[in-house]
């Protein structure tokens, strides 16, 4: 109770809010961990490792936003999710491979790393920024056809109220 109450004064969030971010964050570094582990089982070079668990880590919440139609904040410039996911493979790697201290240690310690890589982002407000200036592809798809639409638009509602002002202009029988 007290960690909650803690946590919440340090955030000032509301306690919802912060048990969904907390979620995420812990779950940007589980998701990371298990990918470099799977791969590492399967003999995969520390290269191959790296990249499978970044997949893993951050293409998770890609296509969880995709499938709920949300827009992609992954790929977006502010957020700090492969940052997240890549301190906690490093840690991760660090730890289980050149350190050959337990697996599960370095597991439990490359999540707390995502976790509180991603929570301080959100405290103080960290972001990246673009290398070159961004631009949303869809944006420009959406905004072309609603170019299209929007001329469109009127001329169906006039002829809506056309064709009613026709029947009722009608002599009933």
């Amino acid at each position: 109770m007290g960690t909650v109450l803690l946590a919440r004064r340090l955030l000032i969030t509301r306690p919802i809010a912060f048990i969904i971010m907390a979620t995420e964050a812990v779950g940007i570094g589980i998701n990371s961990v298990y990918g470099t582990q799977r791969a590492l089982d399967t003999n995969t070079s520390v290269y191959g490792a790296v990249i499978v668990g970044l997949i893993n880590g951050v293409g998770g919440r890609l296509m969880r936003d995709t499938v709920m139609g949300r827009k992609r904040k992954n790929l977006v410039p502010g957020r700090l999710y492969g940052v997240a996911s890549s301190g906690a493979i490093l840690v991760f790697l660090v730890m289980s491979e050149y350190l050959d201290l337990n697996v599960e240690l370095a597991a439990w310690t490359a999540i707390g790393t995502a976790f509180a890589i991603r929570i301080i982002a959100i405290k103080f407000d960290i972001k990246t920024r673009a290398l070159k200036d961004y631009y949303d592809p869809s944006e420009i798809l959406v905004t072309n056809a609603r170019k299209v639409i929007n001329p469109i638009r009127p001329k169906l509602s006039q002829l809506k109220y056309k064709r009613k002002f026709i029947e009722e202009e009608k002599p009933k029988e």
